[in-house]
């Protein structure tokens, strides 16, 4: 009687070590997927905040690289007038391009000279008013 008691007690010990690993593991898992889900999400709040400000600087025409909405001045006075005045957007640490169809070299390259990867990458097209096509690239970090 006494042999049974004991193998009850550690069967009962067991029990609970296996139970308190499998609620650790469980609380890891779900720990990790709201990890997971908030960096995600943050990403997503961060790539439809330049596209919103690439959409902003296509329609402002205070900055000084638009003739009228969607519709930029021609390359030639892009690089005459340097970069525009972008901190009202509050960027934080950015870097806006102009490239025209066609070439590799920027007609305009505004911002930070960061050799990192950028976190955000968002790429606009565009038109230009010389009847010509560009694009226009913002990165962030």
């Amino acid at each position: 009687m006494l042999y049974m008691k004991a193998m009850i007690k550690v069967e009962f010990i067991f029990g609970i070590i296996v139970f308190i690993i499998i609620i650790i593991y469980s609380m890891s898992q779900i720990n990790s997927m709201f990890i997971i889900s908030s960096s995600d999400s943050k990403i997503d709040v961060n790539k439809l905040r330049a596209n919103t400000i690439l959409n902003l600087i296509s329609e402002d025409d205070s900055i000084g690289l638009i003739v009228e909405p969607y519709r930029f001045y021609n390359p030639t006075d892009l690089k005459n007038n340097g970069c525009p005045n972008l901190e009202k957007y509050n960027l934080g640490q950015y870097r806006l391009t102009l490239y025209q169809s066609g070439q590799d070299e920027p007609i305009i390259k505004c911002g930070s000279n960061n050799t990192l990867p950028a976190s955000i990458f968002e790429v606009k097209y565009i038109s230009f008013d010389d009847n010509t096509y560009g694009r226009m690239v913002l990165e962030m970090w």
